[in-house]
Protein backbone atom coordinates (compact mmCIF):
# COMPACT_ATOMS: atom_id res chain seq x y z
CA UNK A 1 0.00 0.00 0.00
CA UNK A 2 0.88 3.56 0.09
CA UNK A 3 4.28 4.38 1.29
CA UNK A 4 2.84 6.85 4.05
CA UNK A 5 2.34 4.24 6.27
CA UNK A 6 5.97 3.51 6.60
CA UNK A 7 7.80 3.87 9.67
CA UNK A 8 4.67 4.10 10.96
CA UNK A 9 4.28 2.96 14.71
CA UNK A 10 0.12 1.97 16.27
CA UNK A 11 -0.65 0.79 19.65
CA UNK A 12 -4.21 -0.98 20.14
CA UNK A 13 -5.26 -1.65 23.21
CA UNK A 14 -7.72 -4.89 23.71
CA UNK A 15 -5.89 -6.47 20.24
CA UNK A 16 -5.88 -10.17 21.40
CA UNK A 17 -9.47 -10.50 19.23
CA UNK A 18 -12.30 -9.08 18.44
CA UNK A 19 -12.21 -5.37 16.89
CA UNK A 20 -8.87 -4.46 18.41
CA UNK A 21 -7.21 -7.54 16.35
CA UNK A 22 -9.16 -6.51 13.11
CA UNK A 23 -7.30 -3.03 13.54
CA UNK A 24 -4.23 -5.03 14.15
CA UNK A 25 -4.40 -6.80 11.33
CA UNK A 26 -5.03 -3.66 8.75
CA UNK A 27 -2.75 -2.19 10.21
CA UNK A 28 0.07 -4.58 9.58
CA UNK A 29 -1.05 -5.29 6.04
CA UNK A 30 -0.48 -1.50 5.42
CA UNK A 31 2.95 -1.73 6.33
CA UNK A 32 2.50 -0.03 10.11
CA UNK A 33 4.30 -1.39 12.85
CA UNK A 34 1.98 -2.83 15.61
CA UNK A 35 2.13 -2.85 19.29
CA UNK A 36 -0.53 -4.89 20.63
CA UNK A 37 -1.59 -4.51 24.20
CA UNK A 38 -3.90 -6.13 26.17
CA UNK A 39 -3.56 -7.95 29.55
CA UNK A 40 -2.95 -11.68 28.71
CA UNK A 41 0.62 -11.55 27.27
CA UNK A 42 0.33 -14.93 25.49
CA UNK A 43 -2.79 -14.23 23.82
CA UNK A 44 -1.15 -11.48 22.15
CA UNK A 45 1.87 -12.83 21.34
CA UNK A 46 -0.82 -15.88 19.43
CA UNK A 47 -1.86 -13.11 17.78
CA UNK A 48 0.89 -11.41 16.75
CA UNK A 49 2.32 -14.69 14.95
CA UNK A 50 -0.58 -14.25 12.60
CA UNK A 51 0.43 -10.54 11.57
CA UNK A 52 2.30 -10.61 8.41
CA UNK A 53 4.53 -7.21 9.74
CA UNK A 54 6.66 -5.68 12.16
CA UNK A 55 4.30 -6.46 16.28
CA UNK A 56 5.52 -5.69 19.61
CA UNK A 57 2.60 -7.73 21.89
CA UNK A 58 3.02 -6.12 25.34
CA UNK A 59 0.92 -7.07 28.51
CA UNK A 60 -0.78 -3.93 30.31
CA UNK A 61 -3.32 -3.13 31.97
CA UNK A 62 -5.09 0.04 30.77
CA UNK A 63 -6.66 0.85 34.11
CA UNK A 64 -3.09 1.09 36.18
CA UNK A 65 -1.39 4.20 35.75
CA UNK A 66 1.88 2.84 36.55
CA UNK A 67 1.37 -0.17 33.92
CA UNK A 68 0.36 2.13 31.24
CA UNK A 69 2.48 4.51 31.98
CA UNK A 70 5.45 1.99 31.92
CA UNK A 71 4.78 0.35 28.87
CA UNK A 72 4.27 3.53 26.48
CA UNK A 73 7.37 4.64 27.75
CA UNK A 74 8.55 1.50 26.58
CA UNK A 75 7.09 1.56 22.83
CA UNK A 76 8.38 5.09 22.89
CA UNK A 77 11.87 4.49 23.44
CA UNK A 78 11.53 0.95 21.38
CA UNK A 79 10.23 3.26 18.46
CA UNK A 80 11.11 6.54 18.68
CA UNK A 81 7.26 7.65 19.05
CA UNK A 82 3.94 6.98 18.23
CA UNK A 83 1.68 7.98 15.44
CA UNK A 84 -1.39 6.12 15.94
CA UNK A 85 -3.48 5.21 19.11
CA UNK A 86 -6.50 2.78 18.80
CA UNK A 87 -8.10 2.99 22.55
CA UNK A 88 -10.12 -0.66 21.80
CA UNK A 89 -10.21 -1.82 24.89
CA UNK A 90 -13.65 -2.51 26.73
CA UNK A 91 -15.92 -4.36 29.23
CA UNK A 92 -19.28 -5.07 29.70
CA UNK A 93 -20.71 -5.90 33.16
CA UNK A 94 -24.33 -6.61 32.48
CA UNK A 95 -27.05 -5.98 34.87
CA UNK A 96 -30.22 -4.04 35.59
CA UNK A 97 -28.96 -0.80 37.12
CA UNK A 98 -31.36 -0.99 40.23
CA UNK A 99 -29.34 -4.15 40.92
CA UNK A 100 -25.39 -3.49 39.99
CA UNK A 101 -23.07 -3.33 42.21
CA UNK A 102 -20.67 -0.42 42.76
CA UNK A 103 -17.49 -2.76 42.04
CA UNK A 104 -19.44 -3.53 38.76
CA UNK A 105 -20.07 -0.26 37.63
CA UNK A 106 -16.36 0.76 38.72
CA UNK A 107 -14.72 -1.53 36.27
CA UNK A 108 -16.75 -0.35 33.36
CA UNK A 109 -15.88 2.98 34.18
CA UNK A 110 -12.21 2.16 34.89
CA UNK A 111 -11.83 0.35 31.45
CA UNK A 112 -13.82 1.79 29.20
CA UNK A 113 -12.82 5.30 30.10
CA UNK A 114 -10.12 6.14 32.54
CA UNK A 115 -8.38 3.35 30.15
CA UNK A 116 -8.57 5.27 27.10
CA UNK A 117 -7.37 9.14 28.68
CA UNK A 118 -4.77 7.32 30.70
CA UNK A 119 -3.61 5.56 27.36
CA UNK A 120 -3.72 9.26 25.73
CA UNK A 121 -2.07 10.63 28.22
CA UNK A 122 0.98 8.39 28.18
CA UNK A 123 0.89 8.43 24.38
CA UNK A 124 1.09 12.09 23.80
CA UNK A 125 4.38 13.01 24.31
CA UNK A 126 5.42 10.34 21.91
CA UNK A 127 2.99 11.66 19.39
CA UNK A 128 5.01 15.14 19.92
CA UNK A 129 7.85 13.68 19.36
CA UNK A 130 6.74 12.76 15.95
CA UNK A 131 4.81 16.13 14.85
CA UNK A 132 1.35 14.45 15.25
CA UNK A 133 -0.76 11.87 14.92
CA UNK A 134 -4.16 10.36 15.41
CA UNK A 135 -6.50 8.45 18.65
CA UNK A 136 -9.09 6.69 17.53
CA UNK A 137 -11.43 5.75 20.61
CA UNK A 138 -13.62 2.86 19.95
CA UNK A 139 -17.24 3.66 21.84
CA UNK A 140 -20.70 2.67 20.52
CA UNK A 141 -24.50 2.75 19.03
CA UNK A 142 -25.18 2.77 22.64
CA UNK A 143 -23.40 5.72 23.60
CA UNK A 144 -25.09 7.76 20.73
CA UNK A 145 -28.42 9.76 21.47
CA UNK A 146 -31.62 8.40 20.33
CA UNK A 147 -30.58 4.49 19.67
CA UNK A 148 -31.97 2.18 20.98
CA UNK A 149 -31.01 0.45 24.48
CA UNK A 150 -30.96 -2.47 26.35
CA UNK A 151 -32.30 -3.27 29.66
CA UNK A 152 -29.14 -4.70 31.72
CA UNK A 153 -26.59 -3.09 29.96
CA UNK A 154 -27.50 0.69 31.83
CA UNK A 155 -23.26 1.69 32.80
CA UNK A 156 -22.33 0.43 29.50
CA UNK A 157 -24.34 2.97 28.40
CA UNK A 158 -22.99 5.55 30.60
CA UNK A 159 -19.43 4.73 29.35
CA UNK A 160 -19.60 4.81 25.91
CA UNK A 161 -21.34 8.33 26.12
CA UNK A 162 -18.51 9.35 28.49
CA UNK A 163 -15.93 7.97 25.59
CA UNK A 164 -17.79 10.72 23.12
CA UNK A 165 -17.55 13.49 25.48
CA UNK A 166 -14.15 12.35 26.36
CA UNK A 167 -13.30 12.31 22.68
CA UNK A 168 -14.54 15.40 22.19
CA UNK A 169 -12.35 16.86 24.84
CA UNK A 170 -9.09 15.40 23.49
CA UNK A 171 -9.82 16.98 20.11
CA UNK A 172 -10.13 20.75 21.78
CA UNK A 173 -6.96 19.86 23.91
CA UNK A 174 -4.73 18.09 21.40
CA UNK A 175 -5.20 20.46 18.53
CA UNK A 176 -2.52 22.49 18.51
CA UNK A 177 -0.12 19.50 18.78
CA UNK A 178 -1.27 18.10 15.38
CA UNK A 179 -2.99 15.28 16.73
CA UNK A 180 -6.35 14.45 15.32
CA UNK A 181 -8.69 12.74 18.09
CA UNK A 182 -12.02 10.43 16.58
CA UNK A 183 -14.47 8.38 17.82
CA UNK A 184 -16.08 4.99 16.09
CA UNK A 185 -19.72 4.07 17.30
CA UNK A 186 -20.60 0.60 15.65
CA UNK A 187 -23.76 -1.20 16.72
CA UNK A 188 -23.47 -4.96 17.43
CA UNK A 189 -20.11 -6.84 15.92
CA UNK A 190 -19.31 -10.04 15.62
CA UNK A 191 -16.82 -10.56 17.97
CA UNK A 192 -16.47 -13.10 21.44
CA UNK A 193 -17.31 -10.04 23.48
CA UNK A 194 -21.06 -9.64 21.74
CA UNK A 195 -21.41 -14.01 22.01
CA UNK A 196 -20.49 -13.80 25.66
CA UNK A 197 -22.90 -10.82 26.82
CA UNK A 198 -25.77 -10.69 24.04
CA UNK A 199 -25.72 -14.47 22.09
CA UNK A 200 -29.24 -13.34 21.23
CA UNK A 201 -27.71 -10.15 18.85
CA UNK A 202 -27.15 -11.17 15.05
CA UNK A 203 -25.04 -9.09 12.95
CA UNK A 204 -23.60 -8.39 9.55
CA UNK A 205 -20.70 -6.95 10.80
CA UNK A 206 -17.54 -7.93 11.41
CA UNK A 207 -14.24 -6.53 12.96
CA UNK A 208 -12.11 -6.12 9.87
CA UNK A 209 -15.63 -3.74 9.17
CA UNK A 210 -15.03 -1.30 11.86
CA UNK A 211 -10.70 -1.50 11.29
CA UNK A 212 -11.35 -0.12 7.90
CA UNK A 213 -13.25 2.87 9.57
CA UNK A 214 -10.33 3.37 11.69
CA UNK A 215 -7.97 3.05 9.20
CA UNK A 216 -9.65 5.81 7.78
CA UNK A 217 -9.82 7.99 10.54
CA UNK A 218 -5.60 7.26 10.95
CA UNK A 219 -4.99 8.37 7.10
CA UNK A 220 -3.24 11.70 7.54
CA UNK A 221 -4.51 12.04 3.57
CA UNK A 222 -8.07 10.89 3.31
CA UNK A 223 -9.01 11.87 7.10
CA UNK A 224 -6.61 15.45 8.04
CA UNK A 225 -9.23 17.65 8.66
CA UNK A 226 -11.52 15.35 10.92
CA UNK A 227 -11.19 15.60 14.32
CA UNK A 228 -13.52 15.55 17.21
CA UNK A 229 -15.99 13.48 15.22
CA UNK A 230 -17.90 10.47 16.20
CA UNK A 231 -18.34 8.04 13.12
CA UNK A 232 -22.18 5.82 13.94
CA UNK A 233 -21.79 2.63 11.89
CA UNK A 234 -25.27 0.72 11.73
CA UNK A 235 -24.32 -3.38 11.44
CA UNK A 236 -28.24 -4.38 10.74
CA UNK A 237 -28.36 -6.22 14.39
Amino acid sequence: MTSLWEGKTAVITGAGSGIGFGCAQLFSESGVRVVLLGRQRAKLEAAAKKLSGETLPLACNVVDEASVGTTFEMIGKAWGGIDFLVNNAGIVNPGLLEVQSVTGWNEVMNTNVRGPWLCARAALPWMKNRGGGAIVNIGSLAGIRGTNKFPGFGVYTASKFAVVGLTEAMATEFMEFGIRVNCVAPGAVDTPLLRAVAPQLKTQAEPRDIAESVLFLCDPERSRLTSGSTLEIFTNA
